[in-house]
């Protein structure tokens, strides 16, 4: 399969906008350096960190719906599909 043409080559990385090293094809879209992506990968830790935190906080306290009465509509009809 034959790579599309591309009339302009990234050459620059897309946060910091150092001149990254030449590549044998051309960057179809601006990339990441290897420091940029290394910063957003332990910002990434970072949040995963803080996500499992809060979840653990969230687990802890449960709602108990068994006081109240829900009842549900039951429509025969609804249930099945007619063919």
């Amino acid at each position: 399969m034959v790579r599309p043409v591309i009339k302009f080559d990234q050459k620059y990385c897309s946060e910091c906008g150092i001149r990254m090293k030449p590549v044998a094809f051309k960057r179809p879209y601006a990339k990441m350096c290897p420091e940029c992506k290394g910063d957003n990968r332990q910002d990434n830790q970072e949040l995963k960190k803080l996500f499992k935190q809060l979840n653990a906080k969230a687990s802890r306290e449960t709602e108990d719906w068994g006081s109240q009465n829900i009842k549900t509509k039951d429509d025969a009809m609804l249930r099945h599909h007619r063919f």
